[in-house]
């Protein structure tokens, strides 16, 4: 009898240490690094070009980022409600999600700007060092509109010296993007780094003579939907990563056409020998194909919606990429 108290006692600590080790908690962060263009680190008053060939510099850029959502473990989601960041060009952001029980990240989505619940609350009322408090430069634009989604100014035109002006802003352009992306475990942290490169919030806007557009328009809504779709994409972490992981960020793998309209899409990269794997946004996997002797590879996705590339080439680093079906 006492022989088989001692038996249930020692699988009854290895039950919870299985349970301890199956729900382990991890701190986890987000980073984002500001970019200017593929290959350049973000800073004000420097010179880039938008996809029109429009010259320009920035002098102001601040959004909201809420809404976070955290796709892992084969499609699992877990949700961070009420977790709100403002991030500003100013400082690269980290920012610290919480001791959370995520392993195996696929996918980070996120909204750019505040949702409607909150988006029209007083932000007086908000303690000090919160995200929605009043800032400094002003991001809450009034009760009726709510807040600044996203903020960006500067000087363009052929002598950069026209002003241009976008605050967009209402409950209609609360646009959700996902990012496909691998968490990265830097100093017993969890890491989920993301570029944003911030010439494509400028995509197809003209801004020649310069724009000042504050409000809900046309304008306005167009650069939150190139937050959405064009912005960001999977980065390395802020802090130090090592050599594979930072090469795998800089190997250059092409999906196009990116959106797509159905169909045919064509991946290339510059190694021979690469497997890709198509994925949902459950993180389903829609198809695995293999690239040719070429480093190029042929999808064939007909159904709308957001796909993840994930290509593993054969030296194991792997990189993530989005694909839009319209």
């Amino acid at each position: 009898m006492k022989g088989s108290k001692i038996l249930r006692g020692i699988f009854l600590l290895g039950g919870l240490v299985l349970s301890s080790a199956a729900h382990a908690q991890v701190p986890v962060e987000l980073h984002i690094n500001h970019m200017l263009g593929p290959t350049s680190d973000f800073a004000f008053n420097e010179i880039a070009n938008n996809n029109l060939g429009q010259s320009f510099k920035v002098t102001r850029l601040q959004y909201y980022i809420s809404g976070i959502s955290i796709t892992h473990s084969g499609g699992a989601i877990k949700t961070l409600p009420g977790h709100y960041i403002l991030a500003n060009g100013s400082t690269p952001l980290v920012d610290a999600l919480g001791t959370l029980n995520v392993t195996d990240v696929t996918a980070v989505s996120f909204y750019i700007g505040v949702d409607e619940a909150n988006n029209h609350l007083d932000p007086s009322t908000r303690p000090a060092g919160h995200p929605l408090e009043l800032q400094t430069p002003n991001m809450h634009w009034g009760w009726a509109s709510g807040y600044r989604f996203a903020a960006i100014e500067g000087k363009s035109g052929s002598g950069l010296d026209q002003t241009f002006e976008v605050h967009s802003l209402g409950d209609q352009h609360y646009y959700k993007t996902t990012v496909p992306v691998t968490g990265v475990t830097v100093d017993g942290k969890l890491i989920i780094a993301l570029n944003a490169d911030y010439v494509n919030a400028l995509k197809s806007i003209d801004i020649s003579a310069g724009v000042v557009a504050h409000g809900s328009g046309t304008v306005e809504g167009r650069m939150l939907r190139n937050f959405r779709d064009f912005v960001f994409s999977a980065g390395s972490p802020i802090t130090s990563v090592n050599v594979k992981e930072l090469e795998g960020s800089n190997r250059w793998v092409k999906v196009y056409p990116n959106p797509a309209q159905g169909g045919v899409v064509y991946l290339s990269t510059d190694k021979k020998e690469a497997t890709i794997y198509i994925t949902d946004v459950q993180g389903k996997t829609v198809s695995t194909e293999h690239t040719n002797s070429d480093g190029k590879a042929t999808l064939k996705l007909f159904v709308k919606g957001l796909y993840m590339i994930k290509v593993v080439e054969a030296d194991g680093v792997t990189t993530m990429h989005k694909l839009i079906v319209e």
